[in-house]
């Protein structure tokens, strides 16, 4: 009964924020049944039992076939370094390859047509990561991707040609640090900061195209 209250309370707080445009499931799942909402039924229903552990903070990338969910962080608390891949149309999840990442939280994530780049992200006790890879889901492989520069934490979004990164790391007014990644070029280039936005905390990201 306990369990059925808390539900219901989920999905009321969750309309209160969701437009139901797409499918989309929830990226902190401790303690809640993984819930996903369609186009064309506005109403929540369970998915499938993911088969890796409950998890906040992962990384996570829709591909326009799966959502790709790596890291993040588990019981204890510790940081985790698997994932998985959940199909809505057959709901059901498949465990994706090992990555060469270490255990972390906060990473950035983002889908580039054919890969999920994960950038960055943080231990447990806040020390910074900077290494990176790429996931190909095709293949379920990983490979490797170039470092990020600065601090943590990172948004990422891809634009159809290049990666960008924005850094929202430091204190509240010292501003944002942009990155972009181009895949013909080599590594990563500084665009002109932002000062006087963000900073210190995490926020959600968009590319308009």
């Amino acid at each position: 009964m306990a369990d059925d209250r808390r539900h219901d309370d989920l999905s009321e707080r969750l309309r209160d924020h969701v437009d139901a445009v797409a499918p989309i499931t929830l990226d902190e799942v401790r303690g809640y049944h993984l819930v996903s909402i369609a186009a064309d039924a506005d109403a929540w229903r369970p998915i499938a039992a993911a088969p890796i552990e409950p998890r906040a903070d992962p990384a996570i990338a829709w591909t326009g076939s799966e959502m790709i969910v790596w890291g993040g962080t588990g019981d204890g608390p510790r940081a985790l370094a698997d994932g998985a891949a959940y199909d809505p149309a057959g709901d059901s999840w498949r465990v994706i390859a090992p990555s060469p990442l270490s255990a972390r939280v906060g990473s950035g994530a983002a889908w580039t047509g054919s890969e999920v780049i994960v950038v960055g992200g943080r231990m447990r006790d806040g020390r910074e990561i900077n290494d990176s890879a790429s996931y190909d889901p095709v293949v379920d492989t990983w490979g490797p991707f170039p470092s990020i520069i600065g601090p943590q934490p990172v948004e990422v979004a891809w634009t159809g040609t290049e990666l960008i990164i924005v850094q929202t790391g430091g204190e509240a007014g010292d501003g944002c640090g942009f990155y972009h990644y181009v895949p013909a070029g080599d590594g990563w280039s500084l665009s002109s900061p932002t000062r006087g936005f963000g900073g210190g905390a995490r926020g959600p990201q968009a590319w308009s195209g």
